[in-house]
């Protein structure tokens, strides 16, 4: 079958003009193969525990978006298609050009604590923030309901920011995060709260995303599990 139009979408990829396929098929299979990275490393990511070597190698963070969005550096285009599906749902989850570097937003998200766990409300977790954020603008730690994906009620500090002038930062410049029921003492300003029962995760923005991030040069830690 050639494709006669300008471009056709067909299972949410756009082919560009004069692709030449065959069948149906033939023009999901990238599709395809985008859905088995995504669930391979969702896989991944369900375990419980890992192994002391799979947690030397890997970070809990996951940047939510389908993989072909990291593979082309946000451009979404391979040879014969473009995919309009995997850019509408990256550019609705960070609302900004990912693509250009110092512009919009960049986000990591997460589901498990450095060790594996899941991340529950009645336990008391630390994120410790490396000095120099590749942010131009500011930095953000949000976390929301995983059930709701809202935000919990009874929360009286959403949010945790790097433009907060009563952010406490240690001597090197790093920025140590609490999430729990209960803030360490003097660090109520660097704590969101958490309700018991509940599981959550987080949202870490970078506005005005810079190379670092996506070079790995500057690397987010774990969160850990403290109490």
């Amino acid at each position: 079958m050639k494709i006669s139009r300008r471009d056709a979408t067909i299972g949410g990829a756009t082919l560009l003009a004069g692709s030449s396929i065959n069948t149906l098929a033939q023009a999901e299979r990238p599709l395809k193969r985008a859905i088995g990275d995504v669930e391979e490393r969702d896989e991944v990511v369900r375990a419980k525990r890992l192994t002391p070597k799979e947690l030397a190698s890997r970070t809990i963070w996951n940047i939510p978006a389908p993989p072909i969005a990291v593979k082309t550096e946000f451009l979404f285009q391979v040879p014969n298609y473009f995919d309009v599906d995997a850019r509408g749902i990256t550019l609705a989850s960070f609302f900004g050009p990912v693509a250009k570097l110092g512009a919009g937003s960049f986000y990591l998200n997460s589901y498990f604590d450095k060790s594996g766990g899941r991340l529950t409300g009645a336990n008391t977790y630390r994120l410790r923030v490396p000095p120099n954020v590749p942010a131009s603008d500011f930095w953000a730690l949000t976390v929301y309901d995983q059930e709701t994906a809202a935000f919990f009620v009874d929360s009286e500090h959403l949010t945790v920011d790097s433009l907060d002038k009563a952010l406490h930062k240690n001597s090197d410049g790093s920025v140590d995060l609490y999430v729990g029921p209960k803030a360490p003492k003097g660090m109520e300003a660097n704590w969101i709260y958490t309700p018991p029962g509940k599981n959550w995760y987080p949202w870490f923005r970078f506005y005005g995303p810079e190379k670092a991030i996506f070079d790995k040069s500057w690397k987010l830690p774990d969160i850990e599990k403290i109490g």
